[in-house]
């Protein structure tokens, strides 16, 4: 199990030498972390890679995760760095801003002026991606083609929601991610909650406008926000009909992407934070 995680991670701690340690997660990792700040009296950081904390959502889903969230904030309180991967994460003056970094080169291309007819979303099937509403979006264009790429826990109770024109492609490599990116149109998310939102980095580098929620990296690159249904069918139908608007949205995007979010600048904004920690 993965608190066994805990025992196993500190018998190795033990034959290394360290100035600091930084754990992936603030739950089990995170507990880790502070038995083993406490070991040999060094400096503690902890990330934090999504919003388990401000929103209701995440607490809110299963007991494990009511029970993570108190773990959470036990462990928190021990460190002595977090490092958040965005603004809107920000708890006390121990936090610094280290986004995720996404391979944009990788994806990079150009808006995309033909029409494909074609919707999609990359997500885990899980309840923190709020896919019904990505389906309820399915019903308001009978005639596209809504994508999901991704697997989870919720795919039986999803199944049995799916509308005729969403199709669960199951998990696909960043090569087959990328090929589907080229024969879409835009690119949705519907998430109740995020840290970050990487596949939307990926998606406007790969040259797709990009519709989200308000959460995570919404605010940070040039996306439209959707709140509700009408919202987001709205912004839809708006970018389908509208290729200049659809052009300089992606544009005005991918500017923002080489400018602040390369893979060299926020690597550095992440070793920056932890030497500062030391």
């Amino acid at each position: 199990t993965r608190w066994n995680f805990v025992f196993d991670s500190l018998k190795i701690i033990q034959k290394l030498g360290y100035d600091l340690i930084s754990t992936q997660d603030p739950f089990v990792a995170g507990l880790a972390g502070v038995f083993a700040k406490f070991l040999r009296h060094k400096k503690l950081n902890i990330q934090i890679h999504n919003d388990f904390f401000k929103l209701k959502y995440f607490r809110q889903e299963s007991l494990q995760n009511y029970i993570f969230y108190w773990l959470g904030k036990f462990n928190l309180f021990f460190a002595d760095s977090i490092r958040i991967v965005n603004k809107r994460l920000l708890t006390d003056k121990r936090c610094f801003v280290a986004p995720v970094a996404a391979d944009l080169e990788f994806f990079w291309n150009k808006p995309h002026t033909k029409k494909y007819g074609q919707i999609v979303t990359v997500a885990r099937l899980s309840k923190q991606k709020n896919l019904p509403l990505f389906f309820e979006l399915a019903k308001e264009f009978p005639k596209l083609k809504f994508i999901v790429v991704g697997e989870g826990e919720e795919r039986k109770n999803l199944e049995k929601i799916l509308p005729e024109n969403v199709y669960l492609v199951g998990q696909k490599n960043r090569n087959e991610i990328k090929e589907i990116f080229k024969k879409s149109d835009i690119f949705v998310l519907t998430s109740n909650y995020e840290g970050w939102g990487i596949v939307c980095l990926e998606a406007l580098a790969s040259g797709l406008p990009v519709v989200m929620s308000d959460t995570g990296c919404a605010r940070e690159i040039n996306v439209v926000i959707g709140k509700d249904i009408k919202m987001f069918a709205e912004t839809i139908k708006n970018l389908l009909n509208n290729s200049v608007k659809s052009k300089k949205l992606v544009l005005d995007g991918q500017k923002i992407l080489k400018e602040k979010y390369s893979q060299e600048k926020l690597g550095s904004q992440f070793i920056k934070g932890l030497k500062n920690t030391i």
